[in-house]
């Protein structure tokens, strides 16, 4: 256990150095070690608890099989009994406990949920009681994404380092580039994004003062915008991908997921394309150390002249995902939270703006993969706001 502060000599007297603060709950103390778990399994130091192992999905898990469900086992790794009425999960905030299908021993009972939704992402809490009123929560996200989908007309992926560039130009849907495994070029030279110049003031604000916000640039090596080849904790140290998805892979490109990394509060990316005319709902991939907020916006005047205006159409809220190699999916919001049912048609200039202000807390905390537009259906009147207000297109029934 250790904790660190983001400043170089911090006061700790002071609450606006950073300084580091930890809490222990439940701590326990003993001479032996907990009883080891299944996958994605962290034994409870407390003896008897009861506690999740061997889950189904992974923290985090990608594209994965709606029809797989979820099923983990509740334990006490003890005799001790699990109390099988007071086993819940919640989807989204919404207590789904009563589609559980359960099984097996008292102390070790094995739990299966089959009712997920295809294309959707999903924050997860599982809690277990036994009968001593003991109890304790798994919380963990992922998403059922289908990758084929993205490769349909329909949806609309952006990458984050596919900003526009020389003034507003724009590719609507650019072919993969960069250099592969074997530092072999892949296209470039204006046939998708790799290497071109973005104008500073117009088609990105970057506070650096060097190419790639004080990192060598991998993707668009001429701006201040910070572009790598995957994410690390450490600068310098070997680079690790999110799931790197079949554009990358095809045709033997051997590409990795290039990102955007070196973020501050302010700044800005903007992002010209064509949008066929239909409601959308927008996600946000990315890794965090530190919750914030980032805004969607429309840019209401001339994409290719400096001091353009532009229009709020929603916030992605930011969570913290620990390290910059956990990656999952923030989806658009209104101001109270809302999923947000955007209309789109034809073509659009979008911008996203890091939230303010400069700090250290949230400055180089953030990497940012790529944005994912998924038509919805939209009711013409709406009688609650609710997250089931709309649905994926194509899951209409």
């Amino acid at each position: 256990m250790f904790t660190f502060s983001r400043v170089g000599a911090a006061d700790y007297t002071n609450p606006n150095t950073g300084k580091a603060d930890v809490t222990f709950d439940n701590y326990y103390a003993s001479t032996a070690a907990p009883a080891p778990l299944g996958p994605q399994g962290t034994p409870h130091p407390v003896p008897h608890m009861p506690q999740v192992a061997n889950r189904a999905p992974d923290t985090q898990a990608n594209f994965y099989p709606y029809t797989n469900g979820i099923s983990f086992t509740a334990t006490t790794l003890t005799t001790n009994a699990i109390n099988t009425s007071a086993v819940k999960i919640f989807l989204n905030g919404a207590n789904v406990s009563s589609g559980l299908a359960m099984s097996g021993s008292a102390s070790n009972v094995d739990v299966a949920f089959n009712g997920l939704a295809s294309n959707m992402v999903y924050d997860a809490r599982i809690v277990l009681s036994d009968f001593s009123g003991r109890t304790t929560t798994n919380e963990f996200t992922f998403d059922t994404f289908d990758e084929s989908d993205f490769d349909s007309p329909a949806v609309k992926v952006i990458e984050a380092e596919d900003y526009n560039y020389d003034s507003g130009q724009f590719q609507d849907n650019p072919p993969a580039s960069g250099v592969n495994g074997s530092g072999q070029q892949v296209n470039g030279f204006g046939v998708g994004y790799f290497d071109l110049i973005g104008t500073t003031n117009v088609d990105y604000l970057d506070y650096s003062t060097s190419p790639g916000s004080g990192v060598t640039p991998e993707y668009r090596t001429a701006d201040f915008v910070g572009t790598q080849a995957g994410s690390a904790e450490i600068d310098n140290a070997g680079l690790l991908n999110d799931t790197i998805r079949g554009k990358y892979t095809a045709n033997n490109y051997d590409l990795p997921e290039y990102e955007v990394r070196g973020t501050e509060g302010g700044e800005w990316l903007n992002y010209t394309r064509v949008f066929s005319n239909a409601n959308y709902c927008v996600y946000l991939r990315e890794a965090c150390r530190a919750p914030q907020a980032v805004y969607l916006d429309q840019v209401s005047s001339d994409r290719a002249q400096t001091n353009q205006t532009t229009v709020r159409l929603g916030v992605f809220n930011v969570p913290s995902t620990a390290i910059l190699i956990n990656y999952r999916y923030v989806t658009l919001t209104d101001t109270n939270g809302n999923p947000v049912a955007l209309n789109l048609s034809g073509t659009n200039t979008l911008r996203l703006t890091l939230g303010g202000p400069r700090t250290n807390v949230t400055q180089n905390t953030m990497v940012l993969n790529y944005l994912v537009f998924v038509p919805v259906i939209v009711p013409q009147i709406v009688l609650e706001s609710s997250s089931d207000a709309f649905v994926p297109a194509r899951h209409r029934r």
